[in-house]
């Protein structure tokens, strides 16, 4: 959150835990080190009208679809993190980009916040449009490199 504030400024942050007292608890704790409000919610109110992103970073033991795919407003910049997947599977249908931080990691192994979209073919090389590195580097290669 301190790096996505330091790169958007969000006008708004809303956390969310499902135990209310660490919900609250982080808020405050966010909003003192950011020196800008922080509101807890319940999950629903988290996400439904999210202007620009959302984080999900929760700690599941089994993969539980808590982020509802209507929730997300379209041009949304959405960040699935963690072992367990907490997104419906409808998620990345609406995605105009997929960018994950390793593909190879992505890809194999039974855990990732994406696992599911991977096993069901919603996410693949095919739909991949680049790895978190790949970025940087695209944004300083010249116009003929981009292309």
């Amino acid at each position: 959150m301190r790096l996505l504030n330091h790169l958007f400024d969000f006008d708004e942050i809303r956390v969310h835990s499902r135990r209310k007292e660490s919900r609250d608890g982080f808020a405050e704790r966010l909003s003192r080190d950011l020196g800008k409000p922080v509101v807890g919610r319940k999950i629903g109110r988290v996400v439904s009208n999210a202007p620009t992103s959302w984080v999900e970073a929760s700690r599941l033991d089994k993969p539980t679809q808590l982020l509802k795919t209507e929730w997300i407003k379209k041009g949304a910049f959405v960040v699935p993190y963690g072992p367990m997947s907490a997104v419906e599977l409808s998620l990345t249908d609406m995605m105009a980009k997929l960018v994950v931080d390793d593909w190879g990691q992505c890809s194999g192994g039974k855990f990732g916040s994406l696992r599911a979209h991977v096993e069901a073919g919603k996410l693949s090389v095919a739909t991949l449009h680049a790895e978190l590195g790949q970025i940087g580097r695209r944004s300083q290669a010249g116009p003929a490199e981009r292309q």
